[in-house]
């Protein structure tokens, strides 16, 4: 499959995907998955009220010390708790619920599916294992800057960006491998270490529309990214409190981005594997 013909197969997923986006069914796991995330954030925030703080307090402490859970040093170190947070929920939470957003695509694009949110259940362990595994994956490839020297690394902007974008591009490259495999999960049957094949044989088969169906979110939500890692900045030159608001931007953002990667992958599934037109 040349450039352009992985163009166009990726704007045909798009256009099916977003003739379905008005659909409330559809965006149902989604919403409950932001609202979740959006309460986390709005617990961390309020830290320091009683049935919270027991909690949230030891784990400000241990990524930035006592002066964590004081202003303004507390907003430079909320992007890390709620980014390691976002993975516990992401393997508990996100993982049941990519599966029910695969079955309702599948089922809004003509695909029989049996009751959406208890089939996916039913699936949970392999769907949370197999989250897990990518989620390991991808930390492990946001690891590899700390292999870079620091010396370089602060000294050389090449070398900073470079490694940045670097990171990035693995990153992409792992979920596009990867894309698949819930899929392969709920519509297929497999298990585990069969869907971990199939997402990667079918992540080679549909390669270029489905690395750039990965890239464009994965883009969009680089500055957030960014802006999450030099905290430092919001609190010595900017109001420390815009963090939270860029944190809860993110959240929507992700929201519908989630959406629209969901069902491109779904359509491109059912295309290639089921033979969709």
């Amino acid at each position: 499959m040349n450039v352009f013909h992985s163009l166009g197969v990726a704007g045909w997923a798009f256009g099916a995907v977003l003739k379905k986006s008005l659909s409330p069914r559809l965006w149902s796991p989604f919403l409950l998955l932001g609202v979740c995330q959006g309460l986390l954030l709005l617990g961390v925030l309020n830290f320091f009220r009683p049935g919270i703080q027991g909690v949230v307090v030891p784990l400000l402490q241990k990524i930035g010390g006592d002066q964590a859970t004081h202003y303004p040093f507390f907003y430079a170190v909320l992007p890390v708790l709620v980014a390691r947070v976002d993975l516990v929920v992401g393997v508990l939470v996100s993982s049941w619920l990519a599966g029910v957003s695969v079955l309702l695509f599948a089922e809004g694009f003509g695909h029989p599916v049996e009751a959406p949110w208890r089939t996916a259940g039913r699936r949970y362990f392999s769907l949370a294992l197999f989250s897990l595994i990518v989620t390991a994956l991808v930390f492990g490839v946001f690891m590899l800057p700390k292999l870079v020297p620091s010396g370089a690394y602060l000294s050389s902007r090449v070398v900073r960006w470079g490694t940045r974008f670097g990171v990035l591009g693995l990153a992409v490259l792992v979920e596009t491998l990867f894309a698949y495999g819930t899929a392969w999960i709920v519509l297929g049957g497999r298990n585990v270490v069969q869907a971990l094949g199939g997402a990667v044989s079918s992540g080679m088969k549909l390669f270029i529309p489905t690395f750039l169906l990965v890239l464009v979110p994965a883009v969009i939500q680089f500055p957030f990214s960014y802006l999450g890692g030099r905290a430092d900045l919001f609190v010595t030159k900017f109001r420390p409190e815009v963090m939270a608001g860029m944190l809860g931007t993110e959240i929507v953002i992700e929201t519908m981005l989630s959406f629209f990667l969901a069902g491109t992958v779904t359509y491109l599934f059912l295309w290639r594997e089921e033979s969709l037109r």
